[in-house]
């Protein structure tokens, strides 16, 4: 009987994972740049010496480039 519920929890963990990266998946957006855009990184280093707030989130311009296949 033990075994049962516990084969029972697991499949519902299993089931419970699929939806919510179902979930998760539905409402992600992932941006899409054309080669030769100008864009800003996120800079995510954490720099004990100054202050979150005042620092500048992101860094750059960069511009955007292939990949060579």
């Amino acid at each position: 009987m033990l075994q049962s519920n516990y084969a029972m929890a697991r499949k519902n963990l299993e089931l419970s994972k699929v939806y919510n990266k179902w979930q998760y998946d539905r409402n992600v957006h992932v941006p899409k740049f054309d080669i030769g855009e100008q864009v800003l990184v996120k800079d995510e280093i954490f720099r004990r010496e100054r202050s979150k707030e005042l620092e500048t989130s992101y860094v750059g311009t960069y511009e955007t480039v292939g990949i060579e296949e």
